[in-house]
């Protein structure tokens, strides 16, 4: 008999819609590991395996942030439905699936759906993943749009 409790895996799911008054074919791109380094703070990605190119589903790549070791995949890249995937996993702690739609008319502005869904692996997971509260999220994303809309009007990233 076994008197160990079983592991319950905690999940929490936000979306946050951002807006742009830039063509969706100029914000799309920006959402690929090496674009999302022109203007995302703290973004620095290891290409581990490129799958024709490093915007390609099946593309691997590392990034590290406070000492964690995440391994992302690229699960879905199609420009023409503005549709990215990723799924991330930080071992012992969580694994994270976002989806990304763009979409808007040709000329903009365009509409950038995020949602990300984060699965705790362990307690310690578990409590990373309550920590994504809903206003969390939204100051969150709401930095990231700050962000990109400032790279989309100068070229430049945003220093904080």
């Amino acid at each position: 008999m076994n008197s160990t409790p079983q592991f319950s895996a905690r999940r929490v799911s936000r979306t946050y819609v951002q807006s742009y008054p830039a063509a969706p074919a100029a914000v799309f791109p920006l959402h690929g590991p090496i674009e999302e380094a022109k203007w995302a703070a703290g973004w620095d990605p290891q290409m581990i395996h490129c799958a024709q190119g490093s915007t390609a589903a099946g593309s691997i790549f590392i990034t590290r942030h406070n000492g964690a070791e995440t391994v992302w995949v690229n699960t879905a890249w199609d420009p023409g439905a503005g549709r990215v995937e990723y799924v991330h996993m930080t071992p012992n702690r969580d694994v994270t699936e976002i989806r990304i739609r763009v979409s808007g008319p040709q000329a903009g502005p365009t509409r950038v759906e995020v949602t990300y869904t984060w699965t705790g692996l362990s307690e310690a997971g578990n409590n990373f993943v309550e920590t994504h509260t809903e206003d969390r999220f939204r100051q969150w994303m709401g930095d990231w749009e700050e962000e990109l809309a400032y790279y989309l009007r100068t070229g430049e990233k945003l220093v904080r």
